[in-house]
């Protein structure tokens, strides 16, 4: 895995444009865009589809921490903007996963914590870190959007990038990335993975990693 140094003017944009542009430009936003950031200790990718009413409709995220496991995948689901749905799961040595429902007054329906065989019921800390999560994400993706900071992962191979799309792509990255790119390409017979972000403000690579990110990159018809 590599990580490059923040480019902490692609979020600095990306907000700044969505505080004097988001209300004129709400309603010619793509319903399903891809994007991320660099967040402490780590890395984070954002997928998300509107419903037809330009509110948020579905949302995952994937938290990939820069040393060790704990890999963090959360799922958010709305109703109406409303929030219906959170289920996270954190990748490690046993099953840890958090689920929580909500009706359509927002009076929870259903909470549990599952880690190994043991379940047990969420605390009020666990459900309002939960809902917060919910509103950062439906806010950072907006920002994000309207910066027009896009997320592209694919494979990288032969020195060639072809995104998941299938589309072959030019990594405009700086040449010391690409070099490291070539380099650890270079000691793996497979493909290698690749994430990177495009923004108007500049390029930032996310990861570079012996993982195949299309092989469960979600789609408009997935998500």
């Amino acid at each position: 895995m590599f990580i490059c140094k923040p480019v902490a003017a692609l979020l600095i944009a990306a907000g700044l444009s969505a505080t004097l542009s988001g209300c004129s430009t709400q309603n010619t936003s793509p319903r399903f865009t891809a994007t991320g950031y660099i967040a402490d200790q780590g890395m984070m990718r954002i997928w998300r589809k509107d419903d037809p009413q330009h509110q948020p409709q579905t949302i995952m995220s994937v938290y990939s921490p820069l040393a060790g496991k704990g890999t963090v995948i959360s799922y958010y689901a709305y109703q109406d903007g409303k929030l219906n749905l959170v289920r996270q799961t954190v990748q490690g040595n046993e099953q840890n996963v958090l689920e929580l429902r909500l009706d359509e007054k927002g009076e929870i329906s259903f909470m549990q914590r599952q880690i190994g065989n043991q379940r047990q019921l969420l605390t009020s800390d666990d459900i309002a870190r939960s809902q917060y999560q919910s509103r950062h994400m439906v806010e950072i993706s907006e920002a994000l959007r309207v910066g027009k900071v896009h997320l592209i992962q694919g494979r990288w191979q032969n020195g060639q990038f072809t995104s998941c799309a299938g589309e072959t792509q030019s990594l405009k990255l700086e040449a010391r990335q690409l070099n490291w790119i070539e380099s650890r390409a270079a000691h793996s017979s497979q493909p290698l993975g690749i994430a990177w972000l495009d923004a108007p403000e500049g390029r930032q690579l996310l990861l570079a990693a012996n993982e195949d990110f299309c092989s469960w990159e979600p789609t408009v018809d997935t998500l």
